[in-house]
């Protein structure tokens, strides 16, 4: 029963997390341009703090928020890693492209 109990525990306060994008911003001294990049971070999610379970349908309820929560977490992963992939993608290019601007304009 405490195996059953630490495992629910566990499941509920990994799962109970969400991936998200989050853009960041920098400065590249070399080619004295702003630069760009988005990672991904983690955002706790509060639904399960709030239930205090007393009847079956409060409990039919926790065990779906659990059962939703642990696909939220991957999908969520999947999702917001294939924003910053593909983001960071375009904002390096875009750097790149500056960059050299940037080299020509002063070597005029």
């Amino acid at each position: 029963m405490l195996k059953k109990l630490l495992m629910v525990g566990l499941c509920t306060g990994v799962a109970s997390c969400m991936v998200k994008p989050k853009q960041v911003a920098g400065y590249d001294y070399d080619c004295e341009i702003v630069t760009r990049k988005i990672e991904l971070t983690l955002d706790q999610q509060t639904r399960f703090r709030q239930m205090n379970c007393q009847n079956e349908e409060c409990k039919a309820q926790a065990v779906a928020e659990l059962a939703s929560s642990m696909i939220i977490l991957p999908l969520s992963a999947i999702v917001s890693g294939s924003i910053a992939l593909t983001g960071n993608t375009l904002y390096w290019l875009e750097e790149k492209g500056r960059c050299l601007s940037s080299k020509k304009a002063t070597a005029s």
